[in-house]
């Protein structure tokens, strides 16, 4: 069995072990919004631009990343009971990035930059099993287990300046889908009887991957509410 297949597997034995009590149930709509964090090694540019310096032409190298970015997410769920609900949403957790320049200059006194990046973009559909404990009326503890489905739109673009000649560039992209779990914390208030207001963190484990970005995990805390009928 592999492993995206165990994650599923593992989620629907979760779902079909619940008791579902005789309470009347709700459903829901959601909508969160917050920030995203990728823990992103960027360790492939850093060992490029490391060989690079050895160089005898080399005059400067370069690193950086963007591992920040803004996520929403939008789904419906439906609550059993005051204990346990499932959530199905569609998310966009936004574009991270990792960037190499190496600049040098050869034995005619003519100057090079070689500009590269790589960008990923995650999104996809999801679900979550919530657990709530409620603390009175209107608070409640949350716990989420769950999977979601992500695409990854990765691009590499990469251009080399040389100040003798004209510029000469190149772009490749692709994309792929992987089955991603999470596990997450969180808490909900009402400030009504079909409003509540809601805050959560979100792990996404090995969300992301491109060439020169291995596989990290994403975090996101995001705030939103839901709206029962």
């Amino acid at each position: 069995m592999t492993k995206q297949n165990g994650y599923r597997v593992a989620l629907v034995a979760a779902m079909g072990m619940l008791v579902i009590s005789q309470a009347q149930g709700a459903g829901y709509v959601l909508l969160d919004g917050g920030a995203s964090y990728a823990n992103l090694s960027t360790k492939r540019f850093d060992q490029a631009a490391t060989d690079w310096r050895a160089s005898s032409t080399a005059t400067g190298a370069r690193v950086s990343d963007d591992d920040r970015d803004t996520l929403w997410r939008l789904g419906a769920g439906y609550a059993w009971n005051d204990y346990w609900a499932v959530e199905l949403f569609y998310e966009n957790l936004g574009e991270y990035s990792g960037s190499m320049t190496l600049e040098g200059t050869g034995s005619q006194g003519a100057s090079a930059t070689l500009d590269a990046t790589e960008t990923v973009e995650l999104s996809g559909f999801g679900a979550h099993l919530v657990g709530q404990w409620p603390l009175n009326d209107r608070f409640s503890m949350q716990g989420t287990a769950g999977l979601s489905y992500l695409e990854n739109e990765r691009e590499y673009h990469a251009e080399v300046n040389n100040f003798n000649t004209s510029v000469d560039s190149g772009s490749q992209s692709d994309d792929s889908r992987e089955w991603v779990p999470t596990l997450g914390l969180g808490a909900s208030f009402a400030l009504t009887e079909q409003l509540d207001l809601r805050g959560r963190y979100t792990r996404y484990f090995e969300a992301g991957e491109t060439d020169n970005l291995p596989s990290f995990d994403v975090d996101t805390v995001s705030a939103g509410f839901t709206w029962r009928w």
